[in-house]
């Protein structure tokens, strides 16, 4: 039996659990005087077609259908959204420009890439949270299950497996070095891309054996029968299409990681902008679409909702843990 006592943003989703959140009803809360009287700029790391649009885009739509917001998509990749991060930050703070986060802003931190710390922010919501899994080719003859990959690294100390991720330091690099600790070996062998779609390239061109990605990110592959997914850092099932899907804790392996989005904004926002911006964020969390959208994206409807302070205690939690692994990566 595998263990590994380290958690990377288990903290999130054990706190979410227990959370729960204080619905306010719409009559209750009062909107600021003038706010907002013109579009509000949602800034996202990644490009146009991401799934970070995605989510802006719905997860907007009932502030648009049912509070009178208009919105505006600004996209910023590149610079491992060192660009984009800082584009906000040197925004006013006046709730007329919001941020896509994820855990990449807590990296960047503790990589010394950004002047900015967490208390540079205001943490609205955190909204949704994503598994992730290490993904294999259908065609592949000798690993086709997470076992395979166990078994091979118990065998062999000098063949590696390759695993296709995203940046040389990076969220999916965590993901891989955990597995490998857990395991007690090294025969996980990271590939690091700039770009996702270099790195879906290579993983679907057989030139690395494995690709560190969320579900939702390869679903169309595994539906196409391209690619299947052989483990999913998590504690239960995966319900739908992944029910079949084994998790690290059905291997005896205590990882369970997964990628976070929420809204963040400038600190020193007026705070009953910010006051306001919580409440509809939370309403928008909770409305029909976007729970329908949490539901049918795999991997997904494990999300639960995490007010400012319950998600920045988790993020500074994330920071201690992660900042540990980041110091034996080096």
């Amino acid at each position: 039996m595998l263990h590994f006592t380290r958690y990377f943003a288990t903290a999130s989703i054990l706190l979410a659990a227990l959370v729960i959140p204080t619905i306010i009803q719409a009559a209750d809360m009062k909107k600021p005087a003038g706010y907002p009287n013109r579009p509000v700029e949602v800034v996202v790391r990644s490009g146009a077609g991401s799934g970070s649009e995605a989510f802006a885009r719905v997860f907007t739509k009932h502030l648009s259908d049912e509070l009178g917001f208009t919105f505006k998509y600004s996209f910023m990749p590149g610079a491992d959204g060192t660009i984009s991060s800082s584009y906000l930050l040197d925004q006013p703070a006046d709730g007329y420009t919001i941020y896509i986060a994820s855990p990449t802003q807590l990296i960047n931190i503790l990589r010394g890439k950004v002047k900015y710390t967490l208390a540079d922010w205001t943490w609205l919501a955190r909204t949704a949270f994503e598994l992730s899994a290490l993904h294999v080719l259908t065609s592949n003859k000798e690993i086709s299950t997470f076992q395979d990959v166990i078994d091979h690294c118990k065998k062999e100390k000098k063949i590696k497996i390759t695993v296709a991720g995203s940046g040389a330091i990076s969220f999916d690099r965590v993901w891989v070095e955990l597995l490998n600790q857990s395991m007690g070996t090294n025969c996980l062998k990271f590939v690091p891309f700039n770009k996702s779609s270099n790195r879906r390239a290579s993983f679907l061109g057989g030139h690395t054996t494995l690709i560190s990605g969320e579900l939702a990110e390869m679903h169309s592959h595994f539906k196409s029968g391209t690619t299947k997914p052989i483990v999913v850092g998590s504690k239960v099932r995966v319900p739908g299409d992944y029910a079949d899907l084994k998790t690290t804790k059905d291997y005896g392996i205590n990882v369970f990681l997964g990628r976070w989005r929420g809204v963040a904004a400038k600190a020193g926002t007026p705070q009953e902008i910010v006051d306001y911006l919580e409440w509809a964020f939370e309403q928008s969390f909770n409305s029909k679409p976007y729970q329908h959208w949490l539901k049918s994206e795999p991997g997904l409807d494990v999300s639960r909702y995490l007010g400012p302070a319950a998600w920045k205690k988790s993020m500074n939690d994330d920071l201690d843990t992660l900042g540990g692994m980041l110091k034996e990566l080096g």
